[in-house]
């Protein structure tokens, strides 16, 4: 199971996190209020607002999901 992605932040429309160091990590899902917002390789994203709770969760090469 991957790692958990940690320092998730949202700052003035830009949410941010730390990078997987798992060698088997792929690329990251992006959740607002428990919804998947995005799918992407980048640590960072542009949102529409920040306000709701966002979680980051990395996904690994064989497509599980970290918490």
């Amino acid at each position: 199971v991957p790692e958990e992605i940690e320092d998730v932040d949202v700052d003035d429309g830009l949410l941010t996190w730390r990078a997987s160091e798992d060698e088997n990590h792929r690329y990251y899902r992006v959740y607002r209020d428990g919804r998947q917002i995005a799918s992407t390789v980048a640590t960072s994203l542009k949102v529409e607002n920040d306000d709701g709770k966002y979680e980051v969760r990395s996904v690994d090469r064989w497509l599980n999901e970290g918490k």
